[in-house]
């Protein structure tokens, strides 16, 4: 399965988190792409990278500051593809599930470690 994670900033070190589920995720199996979105990274750019990796699972790790941005990334996702799969994890939806899954764009909330569920989720 090709699965799509997502830091909502410039990639200038590697996201931890995001490398540890992408390493679960290919340990089983799956095909996985991390990308960064720095600030001049555009909605067209964005999905011509969808477009091209057709991912079932996209998870956006969401910081609080950046939460409005990842609702964005999520609708242009559902929008364009809305048999893919959006799970939020990270800092944001950890202290705020309840808030991050008003987001009808929003399909699944990870607390925690995604590292820990994201084989689950997968399945």
């Amino acid at each position: 399965m090709h699965i799509l994670l997502i830091y909502l900033e410039a990639l200038r070190n590697e996201p931890i988190g995001l490398m540890y589920i992408g390493t679960v995720l290919k340990k089983a199996g799956h095909t996985v792409r991390i990308i960064g979105m720095p600030k001049q990274y555009n909605d067209k750019n964005f999905l011509i990278e969808l477009t091209k990796f057709n991912p079932a699972i996209v998870g956006i790790s969401v910081t609080t500051p950046l939460a409005n941005k990842a609702q964005h990334v999520a609708k242009i996702i559902k929008n364009n593809f809305p048999k893919t799969t959006v799970i939020a994890g990270g800092p944001h939806p950890t202290v705020l599930p309840y808030e991050t899954l008003k987001d009808k764009n929003v399909d699944i909330c990870v607390l925690g470690e995604g590292e820990d569920t994201i084989i689950d989720l997968v399945k």
